[in-house]
């Protein structure tokens, strides 16, 4: 699968990069990605952060991203941060109380 949040709740942002520089290497994680392999590819860095910073440098005007499946415009410089327990999640009534039982 797909990186996810392993725990919503918890307050922190994975952050998942790809260094792969080459077609080859980028088809690779691509491939490791379908696969469900991707945590053990050579090609990706995996950290942690409540608050991350993307700073863009290239000669395109526009960037985008997906980020909590919304597909956004990116400024050049782009601060993401977590807000721990900003969301609210309605849950059915039964849920809770099979929950307790």
């Amino acid at each position: 699968h797909l990186p996810y949040a392993d725990n919503p709740a918890g307050g922190v942002l994975g952050i998942y990069v790809t260094v792969a520089r080459r077609r080859g290497e980028l088809v690779r994680v691509l491939f490791d990605m379908a696969r469900g392999k991707w945590r053990d590819s050579e090609h990706v860095e995996i950290h942690q952060a409540d608050r991350a910073v993307l700073k863009l440098h290239s000669a395109a005007k526009k960037f985008r991203a997906v980020m909590d499946g919304e597909l956004v415009r990116l400024d050049r410089e782009t601060t993401i941060e977590i807000h721990p327990g900003a969301l609210n999640v309605l849950v059915p009534a039964r849920a809770v109380q099979a929950r307790a039982a």
